[in-house]
């Protein structure tokens, strides 16, 4: 039983070495494995492996998101699709972030749960406008690709509101009536 240790590989930017063993029939990516084990029964070991160069291709864009309308005051939840982004790259793992920019500068009436890929949210009136959102895709090897859509949180008639009550006064009928 061997181990093959590949920690100088990592100075290689933004290119994948993948090494391949021709006896287990299987490749790794020594970007994110630096290590592999093996049995070598003994005997030649010309020609078991072979290691490959791979210039890093970014994340690509699968999908796109049209511009998201939502009245204010509705309770607000999108399920992101599961293919919006991938990598040309084997073994590559995607690392996905999301921004959301809220109106004036001020914090987002939305918020993203990772573990359900939703943006949910409940807007109030303060948020009637354009919110960007922005989904950033990172690969191993630090290259990034964003889409950009936005949610419109549009104004609904408002029911009045209450600001001074008026007490209630009596007046007589026929009579000159003033109130301050």
């Amino acid at each position: 039983f061997y181990t093959l240790y590949f920690d100088e590989c990592h100075n290689l930017d933004k290119t994948h070495i993948y090494l391949a063993d021709n006896y287990e029939n299987e490749t790794i990516n020594l970007k994110t494995d630096s290590e592999y084990d093996f049995f070598f029964p003994g005997g030649q070991i010309n020609n078991r492996f072979k290691i490959h160069f791979k210039r890093n291709s970014p994340p690509i864009i699968n999908t796109t998101i049209e511009n998201i309308q939502t009245l204010e005051d509705d309770e607000f939840q999108y399920k992101l699709p599961n293919t919006i982004f991938s990598d040309l790259d084997p073994y590559d793992e995607l690392n996905i972030q999301i921004r959301i920019e809220g109106i004036n500068n001020q914090p987002s009436a939305f918020h993203f749960n990772p573990n359900e890929q939703t943006i949910n949210g409940l807007p109030k009136n303060s948020d009637v406008g354009f919110h960007k959102v922005s989904l950033i895709a990172t690969d191993n090897c630090l290259d990034s690709t964003t889409l950009s859509f936005t949610i419109e949180v549009i104004n609904t008639n408002d029911i009045p509101e209450l600001i001074n009550k008026i007490p209630d006064v009596e007046c007589m009928v026929n009579q000159f009536f003033e109130m301050n």
